[in-house]
């Protein structure tokens, strides 16, 4: 085989052998594609799964009020919807506020929340008008085409959220498997199945706060190591653009720049002295890089965020929550802390992060190894957590109507990296008794992961409001039946997952209901009798598949 050398400038050789440029490009182009490989089969998956699991319906709430807007905004070329239609909006504008906001300067009412969810709702409904050819879609459209396009959109949105997620474990880890299966598992195995699947606005909040994360973490490592050159400046624009693009959404993303601008100026720079010194040095070093990077990224998405609310709600200071009074509670207050604090991580209820995101408990298990090992990222990640929380935990509501703790939902996807260090340690070759005592632990964990990926097929297999619907039926049942934990569950029931599971069953014929044996015992035969055949029609309806394709 013809061996190249390469020469100096003056045609003397240079020792070493050098591969053909071409094929020097080819085994490159050939490594890129090996390396890409395994991503691009976990995309495949993910999306064979997303659209062979496309929802059948669609949900009520919120999520209507922001399509009308897109709806409104595709046939007329304006967002706001006169009050001349409020008849058409019937159900969302009894209670003032709480759905729309009314500009009466304007006469038009106005979704209270952000322009990004309307931006992000307008590509389906164009499609779906374009489907109709050019006719104008209803404002509380529920045609079979709109949900397509609105499941399609979300599966690409999740497989983004996926390429993000999985790009931000492979800074932590060389294994293949583990990677893989960390997406895999922060997808199938939680409630983050449920929220990136569902016709509706909570999916949107996930790809760009993966993207916030991804992008910062790049740009800290790279500034830490000395490496990147113009391409870290280009991760932290990225980062301030999805941070941006975030508030759009929602007001309280406004945090996230706290612990993205403190670590950008502490990260690289000149070594030693104190967190001011080394801050200070790099913004003298850098400061036109951090202005065009973080700073200009940062006033372009807040200064249309400032437009758009004195566009829809008259000031731009005003973010359209104000109209909206319940009960005489204020909407923000301290003296929520405790409370959601108490339901997020100790309660064992429909917030629980741990029982609806189980591998948050092995991330916690890891914490420590992951910051020794990488303690600039894990106090970035850390503060990213903390900064995110502190304005949900002084809401009023964690939104009960929904399934999990959906409000915390993208923070809990990045900070469960460090669940890695976790499986690294408890896979570490160990005899004896220890050995033994690690292999229980792993197959309890792997046993709880395959739980929860049931309990999320059972979710997602039938309506979302599916509880709320049982929980009504059981309000005709006897009074011990009702409810236990405060009002607010039907007997027995922790977690929704296993009302759709006993309700599969039933429809299937495997099973019965719990609360159904227990009214067994308690009425007389043929009061039972009765009571089934009156609830049976409303069960089976209940039941149904709530899969696009399948019946």
């Amino acid at each position: 085989m013809n061996a190249w050398k390469r020469t100096g400038k003056r045609g003397r050789r240079v020792s070493g052998p050098e591969k053909p440029p071409a094929e020097t490009e080819a085994q490159g182009a050939g490594g890129r594609l090996r390396r890409k490989a395994p991503l691009a089969a976990l995309l495949v998956f993910v999306a064979a799964v997303f659209v062979l699991a496309l929802p059948r319906f669609y949900l009520p709430g919120d999520n209507y009020t922001m399509r009308a807007e897109a709806i409104q905004f595709v046939n007329t070329g304006r967002i706001g919807i006169p009050f001349a239609r409020r008849a058409e909006l019937a159900g969302f504008t009894q209670d003032r506020g709480q759905y729309f906001y009314e500009n009466e300067d304007k006469a038009e009412l106005f979704p209270k929340y952000g322009i990004g969810y309307t931006v992000l709702y307008v590509p389906p409904v164009w499609l779906a008008r374009l489907c109709r050819g050019g006719e104008p879609l209803a404002l509380v459209e529920n045609s079979d085409a709109l949900l397509l396009f609105l499941c399609l959109e979300n599966t690409l949105l999740a497989l983004i959220a996926v390429a993000y997620l999985y790009l931000i474990v492979a800074l932590y880890t060389q294994r293949e498997a583990w990677r893989i299966g960390f997406v895999l598992a922060s997808v199938f195995a939680t409630f983050a199945w449920y929220h990136l699947r569902k016709p509706a606005h909570d999916s949107f909040q996930v790809f760009p706060f993966v993207g916030f994360s991804y992008h910062a973490l790049m740009f800290l490592r790279q500034a830490r190591e000395g490496a990147g050159g113009r391409g870290r400046w280009g991760h932290l624009a990225a980062a301030s653009g999805w941070a941006g693009f975030l508030t759009w959404m929602r007001l309280s993303y406004l945090s996230l720049y706290a612990p993205l601008g403190l670590f950008a100026v502490l990260a690289g720079g000149p070594s030693g002295g104190s967190w001011f010194r080394t801050a200070w040095g790099n913004v003298r070093m850098h400061w036109r890089a951090y202005l065009l990077a973080l700073i200009v990224p940062a006033a372009v998405f807040l200064g249309v965020l400032l437009w758009s609310q004195y566009y829809r709600f008259g000031s731009p200071l005003n973010s359209g929550y104000g109209q909206w009074v319940r009960e005489g509670k204020p909407l923000v207050s301290a003296r929520y802390i405790g409370r959601s604090l108490y339901r997020y991580f100790v309660e064992l209820n429909n917030f629980n992060v741990f029982t609806h995101y189980p591998l948050f408990l092995l991330a916690v298990l890891g914490a420590w190894r992951f910051a020794r090992r990488r303690p600039f990222e894990a106090c970035f990640l850390a503060g990213v957590f903390v900064f995110y929380l502190m304005p949900l935990l002084i809401v009023r509501s964690l939104g009960s109507w929904c399934y999990g703790p959906r409000y915390v939902l993208p923070v809990l996807m990045v900070c469960s990296v460090p669940c890695v260090e976790a499986w690294d340690f408890l896979t570490r070759p160990v005899s004896g008794a220890a050995g033994k005592a690690g292999l229980v632990v792993k197959a309890g964990i792997l046993v709880v992961l395959l739980g929860s990926v049931r309990l999320q097929y059972n979710m997602n297999a039938l309506h979302g409001f599916t509880y709320f619907y049982v929980r009504g039926l059981c309000r005709q049942l006897p009074e011990p039946l009702v409810t236990s934990g405060r009002g607010r569950y039907p007997a027995g029931y922790f977690h929704r997952g296993l009302i759709h599971g006993h309700l599969i069953a039933y429809r299937e014929g495997k099973g019965g209901l719990p609360f159904m044996a227990q009214a067994r015992r308690l009425m007389p035969p043929e009061q039972y009798r009765r009571f089934e055949a009156q609830i049976q029609p409303h069960l089976l309806r209940m039941a149904q598949p709530n899969f696009y394709f399948f019946e």
